[in-house]
């Protein structure tokens, strides 16, 4: 028997193979049914820059998909967490982690050791993992959602991982913040920035589109990246905290420096296609503190997880609206394309098993 698995085959190109169906889940672990996927800039990276294609140690060359929602269809020896039918989300550094070394036992997995090779990721019919990297969903969360659960923990842990957030318990009240960058993982910082209670927040964003889904996350105000004077404007905000999501080719870690309050602290949530200067004296004259956060994690004491799902489910903002665009596994090429065009007013787009899970 066989199931269905997108994978990068050459620069540039993903296809819908056949492998075969996973074995049945060993001790510790569970299977799981694909319900959705979406589509992140790290599988964009994947298709498009033949140097990363199979370079990801815990990656079988060309596998795709981590922000998977997905339901329990079998468990392994052991298991008591988890049972058939039980809906998850994807944790890809604990599915794939060995559990027993430093870097696991400290709670941050992506500096596992020994971390193990998947065959596949979120993009296939059903896969195998450990079942700590099977994150049950809280009562209510629609699985559709659930599939913004690792880049939301992405912008969680670029916030949490600052210096300014530890010194206050996770708690941002009276900390200015700026989002640099209004794709899906800048939206996401602005609303975890205004779930973590920041004072107030100015996102800068390029589209229409980005400009009004940042006030619906919670922006006080939205800047345009081409504002002439847009220099101007955030330094009179004087931004506490600079969380910067643009990466690329971008000259934002720049403009970060430039415009961040006296001892102010900046996040590179972004990545960079290339190596960035930094203006050392600028920095030094203001003592800012500067961050570059991997993934998410354990952070005192709480999964970067745990905050993803009270926030994607606590109704508070209308996070839905930023799934823009849903396919079929089936149409898994033309989903990369609009993905990777970013026009059209795409935000995220979803890749769901069936037609039937486009709306569970």
């Amino acid at each position: 028997m066989t199931v269905r698995a997108a994978k990068v085959t050459a620069p540039g190109t993903v296809e819908l193979v056949s492998i075969e169906d996973p074995p049945a889940p060993g001790p510790g672990e569970v299977c799981l049914e694909l319900i959705a996927c979406g589509i992140c800039g790290s599988n964009l990276h994947h298709l498009n820059h033949p140097e990363l294609i199979g370079a990801d140690r815990r990656d079988n060359p060309g596998a795709l998909g981590h922000e998977a929602a997905a339901r329990v269809v079998g468990t392994g020896e052991g298991v008591t967490t988890h049972a058939v039918g039980d809906l998850v989300a994807l944790e890809p550094q604990l599915a794939a982690a060995c559990g027993a070394c430093e870097g696991c036992g400290t709670g941050m997995t992506w500096f596992c050791r020994h971390p193990r090779t998947l065959p596949v990721w979120g993009l296939a019919d059903r896969f195998v993992v450990r079942v700590q990297g099977a994150w049950r969903l809280p009562a209510g969360l629609n699985p559709l959602v659930a599939t913004l659960m690792e880049p939301m923990g992405c912008s969680v842990h670029a916030i949490r991982a600052t210096a300014l957030c530890a010194e206050r318990l996770d708690d941002l009240s009276g900390v200015r913040v700026a989002v640099l960058g209004a794709g899906a993982t800048g939206l996401l910082a602005v609303a975890a920035a205004r779930y973590l209670g920041a004072a107030e927040i100015v996102c800068v964003a390029r589209h229409d589109h980005q400009a009004a889904l940042a006030k619906s996350m919670g922006a006080d105000r939205v800047l345009r990246d081409r504002d002439e004077d847009l220099v101007t404007e955030l330094t009179a905000f004087a931004p506490d905290l600079v969380v910067e999501c643009v990466g690329g080719r971008a000259e934002t870690i720049d403009l970060a420096v430039r415009v961040a309050a006296v001892r102010g602290e900046i996040s590179v949530l972004g990545l960079f296609d290339f190596p960035q200067p930094v203006d050392a004296r600028s920095a030094f004259k203001r003592e800012l503190r500067m961050v570059f956060p991997v993934v998410y994690g354990q952070v005192r004491g709480r999964h970067d997880y745990e905050i993803a799902a009270e926030l994607l489910n606590s109704g508070d903002l209308p996070v839905a609206d930023l799934i823009t665009h849903r396919f079929e596994l089936a149409d898994v090429q033309r989903a990369y394309a609009v993905a990777g065009a970013k026009s059209g007013g795409v935000v995220r787009a979803v890749v769901a098993r069936t037609a039937a899970d486009m709306t569970p």
